[in-house]
């Protein structure tokens, strides 16, 4: 794939808020909400009146495959647990949030259709899980996130989870061009990877690091794009 195609096969995945989600749309039977940046890292969805339907903090993804459903996860850091829920866009009702509040690291008001989670704290593992029958026509997510807890003085320990819906299959592929690269790690990270539906082949984008094929492995860059 080229440059213009990668970037169009990664525009289909959601990336982390806030970088992704400014000023992008959700759609539901009521009208068309928008996500609008907040104080303190938060991102909120809101509609025209500017009535706030939810609130994330960073390192949420969210992404709405079907109109009236919306697919979210995000790793909660101090459990390193990876949480994946499918809402009920039609369902989310207004909710109080002030200027100083941040969320924990999602708050909304409204139907989660299902919900699973996951350890990540297993670097090179592969493993099952139970995965509810409705994420099955999601096919595959591939989360991106730490294997261990990171601290400041720390290298990192960025790994993929790549996640079977199907099959209800965890692949942890540590990324070692990262964690053991000459990276600013507070400055430049990884945000989203995606899989070509035609090779099968891996490539992903990260903030001030460009775009990238992996590897046959998934843990080496075999080309920068």
């Amino acid at each position: 794939m080229n440059r213009s195609e990668v970037e169009e096969l990664l525009r289909s995945i959601a990336g982390p808020s806030p970088w992704y989600l400014r000023d992008e749309f959700v759609m539901r039977s009521e009208g068309t909400l928008t996500w609008k940046e907040h104080p303190n890292g938060v991102t909120i969805l809101t509609d025209e009146s500017d009535r706030i339907y939810m609130a994330v903090h960073f390192g949420v993804y969210f992404l709405q495959p079907h109109p009236n459903q919306a697919l979210v996860w995000y790793i909660e850091q101090s459990s390193l647990t990876a949480k994946i829920l499918l809402i009920d866009i039609d369902s989310l009702n207004e909710i109080e949030f002030s200027e100083g509040d941040i969320p924990d690291p999602i708050q909304f008001d409204g139907n989660t259709i299902s919900e699973f989670s996951f350890a990540c704290s297993r670097p090179g593992e592969e493993f099952d899980i139970d995965v509810p029958a409705e994420f099955s026509k999601f096919e595959e997510l591939i989360l991106i996130g730490e294997m261990k807890p990171f601290g400041d003085s720390d290298q990192p320990s960025r790994g993929l989870f790549i996640t079977d819906l199907v099959a209800g299959h965890v692949k942890i592929v540590p990324q070692d061009w990262y964690n053991k690269g000459n990276y600013d790690f507070g400055y430049q990270w990884i945000t989203r990877v995606a899989r070509d539906p035609v090779t099968k082949k891996l490539f992903g984008e990260g903030i001030r690091l460009g775009f990238f094929q992996l590897d046959d492995t998934g843990r080496q860059v075999q080309e920068w794009l």
